[in-house]
């Protein structure tokens, strides 16, 4: 039989949940919370590709339209993929006690849990929204394993005064009314693909309210993130970072402060048109493009051409447009894939 290289043998996703437990700072009782692990590739591989999704998503929901590009296949042949999911958000998870959700920090402890249980060896971070808030607290923790960071729309200050202000108007008596203002506020791209956001609208209705409201509520309780820039531009955060936002993103507040607290010389910003808080939903090529570009500054795909890329991106921009133009239904079909 003919030898196979490594990155020829394609290997299915595989799922595990694993349990994780933790002190409630309300109750100070320790309680275990049910993490949804997918990995895609093999965990032995050099590098991994590390993410976590936003608030009311899930992974397949969050980077399913973005991973199935054309544009990732070499990052999909060359890295392996896990996805960790944030607890109490799968449609099958028991409900979490009143006050005993965990805290970003705490989430951000249970990284290194996951990383450790696979046996990780190097990790690049790809964290989206609340995803980017525990990923970055966790990088900050211990960069030792940490290649890059990859953080799109990220939520990085504590509590906003919009934020405060919807919480002193509404509560989280309504947790689905928070996730259709947490993601659609201001963002005319999602106003104008009305499909696809009835299709998110309808996925939140399937979580569990109680988990969301608990999950609202850690949130707002959450701590600064120690992340500063000195004088001479140096950060504490010491690894490249890519920063993806969208113009209509409810988000560039917070991604334009966290910009500003990391070291220039090795951070990226690109903000996308035409792109809200959905950015990897909405502009799947654009953001595969930029990912892509950021790696090969890091050393990876030396020999993928660029003018090849923006040649696909553009061509595939232009197809996407044509269908949202004449059936407008497409951006629904997208979030089946």
């Amino acid at each position: 039989m003919e030898d196979l290289e490594l990155s020829d043998i394609v290997l299915e996703p595989s799922e595990e949940t694993i349990p994780y437990k933790y002190i409630s700072a309300t109750s100070g009782d320790q309680h275990e919370v049910r993490v949804k692990v997918t990995v895609h590739g093999d965990p032995s591989a050099s590098i991994t590709f590390l993410t976590m999704h936003d608030i009311g998503l899930s992974p397949k929901t969050q980077f399913s339209t973005l991973f199935n590009c054309d544009l990732l296949e070499p990052l999909k042949s060359k890295f392996c993929v896990v996805h960790i999911g944030i607890p109490g958000l799968d449609k099958n998870d028991s409900q979490i006690p009143a006050g005993c959700y965990p805290s970003l920090d705490q989430m951000a402890e249970m990284v290194p849990f996951i990383v450790n249980h696979f046996s990780l060896k190097r990790v690049y971070l790809f964290g989206v929204g609340v995803g980017a808030n525990v990923l970055l607290r966790f990088s900050l923790n211990d960069q030792s394993r940490v290649d890059g960071c990859i953080f799109a729309n990220p939520m990085f200050s504590q509590q906003t005064w919009s934020s405060y202000f919807h919480q002193k108007i509404f509560g989280t008596s309504a947790g689905y009314d928070y996730l259709d203002w947490y993601h659609f506020s201001g963002d005319y791209v999602s106003q104008r693909l009305k499909d696809s956001k009835n299709a998110h609208l309808h996925d939140f209705r399937k979580l569990n309210e109680n988990n969301i409201k608990e999950l609202i509520n850690s949130l707002e309780r959450r701590t600064e993130i120690n992340l500063m820039r000195t004088p001479l531009g140096k950060s504490n955060l010491r690894v490249p970072t890519l920063l993806l936002v969208g113009d209509a993103s409810p988000h560039n507040e917070d991604t334009a402060e966290l910009n500003s607290r990391l070291n220039p010389q090795i951070t990226t910003l690109v903000k996308m048109q035409d792109a809200g808080s959905m950015i990897l939903e909405q502009q799947p090529m654009k953001t595969a493009e930029s990912i892509i570009l950021f790696l090969q500054g890091q050393g990876h795909f030396p020999a993928l051409s660029i003018l090849q890329m923006s040649q696909k991106r553009a061509r595939a921009v232009k197809s996407q447009a044509e269908i949202f133009d004449v059936n407008p239904n497409a951006a629904q079909q997208q979030l089946s894939v």
